[in-house]
């Protein structure tokens, strides 16, 4: 566990908190309470929002102050969460490339993803694949998993956007997708299918990107929830960017 300076200068409610640092993005253990660093390039103001599981309204809303941010990144150190049951997680991108054999052929029990599947240390992370690569292989709804792999859905993606875009005989598809894809993952968890729609901040539309060690997804046994807000502004040469929202899962059993 890292340290930082642990004195706050702002409180809120029951929660205290100060400036963090800018690495790793994303949601940090470090001694004395959980760090957060969200990069947005073009955003003019940032707001942590943090909820309880199940409970739609949020119990803090915190704005990072200007103060607190550097350069494009907005930094804060919370203190008062429950750190030690702060579940982490990993996402692989590209990770279709690990199913790979030396002649470029995909295996369909690749050791090293079955290695990190039952590793003792890893046991008790997610571990989740953006399951397709830049040869073309796409393993969406077929990524080798030992029940341990969840996917990035990225045909729930497509068709969310499409369906927003205003595409012909959509309806059936969104039908399945909003469901958990039980067309792509019959017979396994519902955890196996993680949903996306855009995967970067200042998107034109909302952006969930859930992420611990910038990976974390929201499951069953959550306990609380966080989301980074992003405010844009103006990219350079470019319209406003309208309203975005950066959620981070601060997930705990």
């Amino acid at each position: 566990m890292r340290r930082i300076d642990t004195f706050p200068t702002h409180k809120i409610g029951e929660l205290s908190y100060r400036a963090g640092q800018v690495f790793p993005f994303g949601a940090s253990i470090v001694d004395g309470g959980v760090n957060f660093s969200v990069y947005s390039k073009d955003a003019v103001g940032c707001t942590l929002v943090l909820f309880h599981h199940s409970q739609p309204k949020p119990f803090a809303e915190i704005p990072f102050p200007d103060s607190f941010r550097i350069g494009n990144v907005f930094t804060m150190l919370v203190f008062g969460l429950n750190i030690e049951t702060v579940e982490y997680g990993y996402r692989f991108d590209l990770a279709s490339i690990l199913t790979r054999d030396e002649t470029g052929a995909p295996m369909l029990a690749p050791p090293l993803l079955e290695s990190l599947a039952r590793d003792p240390v890893l046991g008790k992370t997610k571990l989740i694949a953006e399951a397709w690569d830049a040869g073309e292989l796409y393993q969406v709804g077929s990524f080798p998993s030992w029940q341990r792999w969840s996917e990035w859905n990225g045909r729930y993606r497509d068709c969310v956007r499409r369906f927003i875009k205003g595409d012909a005989w959509m309806a059936a598809e969104l039908l399945q997708r909003i469901s958990g894809s039980p067309d792509l993952y019959a017979g396994r968890q519902p955890v196996s299918s993680i949903n996306l729609s855009p995967a970067m901040t200042d998107s034109r539309c909302m952006t969930w990107f859930p992420i611990m060690k910038n990976t974390m997804t929201p499951t069953g046994k959550t306990t609380g929830t966080a989301a980074a807000i992003i405010t844009p502004g103006t990219a350079a040469g470019k319209e406003p960017l309208k309203t975005g929202k950066c959620w981070i899962s601060v997930s705990a059993r």
